[in-house]
Parts: C-alpha cells; sequence; structure tokens
C-alpha cells in the first residue's frame, strides 16, 4: 500500500517537470524534488523509528501518504 502511494507520488512530479520543463519553469521544479526527498527523508526515519519501536506503522503510514508536494499554483 505505501508503495503505491509512493509511486504515485513521483509519478506526479514527474509530471510536473514535464510541463514545467516546457515552461522554463526549471527553478519550481528544482524546488518540487527538493520537498520530495524532504518527505522521503520523513519516511526513512520514521520507518526506523518504528523499526526500534518508537513509533507506531500508523505514523509511518500518515508520514508517507502525506501529500507534501502539489503542482505550484500558476504566477499571476
Amino acid at each position: 500500500m505505501l508503495l503505491e502511494e509512493e509511486e504515485g507520488e513521483v509519478f506526479e512530479a514527474e509530471e510536473v517537470e514535464a510541463e514545467a520543463v516546457e515552461e522554463g519553469e526549471e527553478k519550481e521544479v528544482v524546488e518540487i524534488k527538493v520537498e520530495l526527498l524532504k518527505q522521503m527523508l520523513n519516511v526513512s526515519k520514521m520507518w526506523r523509528r518504528v523499526l526500534s519501536g518508537e513509533a507506531s506503522i500508523d505514523e509511518l503510514e500518515e508520514a508517507a501518504s502525506s501529500r507534501a508536494v502539489l503542482k505550484p499554483a500558476p504566477r499571476p
């Protein structure tokens, strides 16, 4: 279940990247990638906490399914 959600987020980020490159908005793509990396790092840290018994699997699921990165709003 978690892998499907993570794969969906990565797929969405790739779509955003393709659109941004077409529009010449590479800076926003970099920011999105940074946010995705931060989210992946948080999930990794949470997984370690689950394995050591410090956190529950529900907390891990919540961290993995959070929508940290959304397509940025168009500029005015």
